[in-house]
């Protein structure tokens, strides 16, 4: 069964909808200066807006161990979702720290060599592979062919649509898809007909097995 996150949520209402029309996972971005930023307490505040069977997810970027620390207690997060050039010793380092704290490494797929040395992340609750660049364009799904994955779920993002996600599913069967600004209808904001849709197609592929929508 391939689950859903809807990521870069900055609005109670947008969290609570996610959750009703089924999804698993909701991120939020931790990360200054982006265009979905938004501070640890405004975290926690959103984060009180979530079903409590859905797992919430701080994105963050180039922390310490010390300041990744202090992100996931005062934001109240699940999940800590590592988005820059954090090292495996880095992002191990942190799962030991936090045991019941989930840690997810992000990979930047610009090209097929990138997929190189997965092993080192070995330990960690999730890879996610992500276009890079902020595109909004997929990464080439063919270069996941053959790939040695570690024992860790794989999360595929970048560049997912409504229109494009059922597709990958076509042809990939990742424990998970990731998508922002493919369900939006401005940076932050999300599209509720957008998201309904989005899940709606992953929920339709065949042997997925899901309760009724909610919404």
């Amino acid at each position: 069964m391939t689950r859903v996150k809807i990521c870069g949520l900055t609005r109670e209402e947008d969290v609570r909808f996610a959750c009703a029309a089924g999804a698993d996972a909701v991120g939020f971005v931790m990360v200054p200066g982006t265009q979905r930023a938004v501070t640890p307490e405004r975290v926690r505040e959103l984060g009180r807006s979530a079903h409590p069977f859905v797992l919430t997810v701080g994105v963050i970027r180039d922390q310490s161990l010390e300041e990744a620390i202090a992100l996931a207690d005062r934001s109240g997060v699940h999940a800590l979702q590592l988005h820059g050039s954090e090292s495996p010793d880095v992002a191990l380092a942190l799962k030991r720290a936090r045991p019941g704290l989930a840690v997810f490494k992000a990979l930047q797929l610009r090209e097929p060599s990138d997929l190189g040395g997965l092993s080192a992340w070995a330990g960690l609750d999730a890879l996610l592979l992500d276009s890079g660049g902020g595109t909004g364009r997929p990464f080439d799904w063919d270069w996941l062919a053959g790939v040695d994955w570690p024992a860790m779920p794989v999360i595929v993002a970048g560049g997912l649509t409504p229109e494009n996600v059922s597709d990958l599913l076509a042809r990939l069967r990742p424990e998970a898809v990731d998508v922002s600004s493919g369900v939006e209808e401005g940076p932050g904001r999300k599209a509720p007909d957008r998201v309904r849709a989005f899940i709606e197609q992953v929920h339709r592929t065949p042997g997925f097995a899901s309760p009724k929508r909610r919404v």
